[in-house]
């Protein structure tokens, strides 16, 4: 994924939105991974200058991170494994709110 200026046809992601965002999203991935968390790719800033921070995905994540309470309104994917239905259900509704969640399932039955 090309980061860059979000003018130009070649960049597929732009800056963040403020100056405070690379240095909290730095502080989330490191949260995550000291809570055992693995960061898959990206999990820095993005070149020197500017407001870039790399794409990122992070596994394994426990509830107790911050980044499983808090939205970080970064580049950050986070994903998380269910063992049953109930347990992603129990998940998605424990906060009393939420921007954007995705689930993937094998199931047509499940995805309703």
């Amino acid at each position: 994924m090309n980061v860059g200026d979000g003018l130009l046809d070649t960049s597929h992601m732009g800056p963040m939105a403020n100056p405070r965002r690379p240095a909290a999203i730095e502080k989330f991935i490191e949260d995550a991974t000291s809570h055992g968390a693995k960061v898959h790719t990206g999990g820095e800033r993005h070149g020197k200058e500017g407001l870039f921070f790399q794409p990122t995905v992070v596994s394994n994540v426990p509830v107790q991170a911050r980044i499983m309470n808090e939205e970080p309104f970064g580049p950050v994917a986070v994903l998380t494994p269910f063992a049953t239905f109930d347990d992603a259900v129990e998940q998605a509704n424990r906060l009393p709110y939420g921007l954007a969640a995705y689930a993937f399932t094998e199931s047509a039955k499940r995805q309703c």
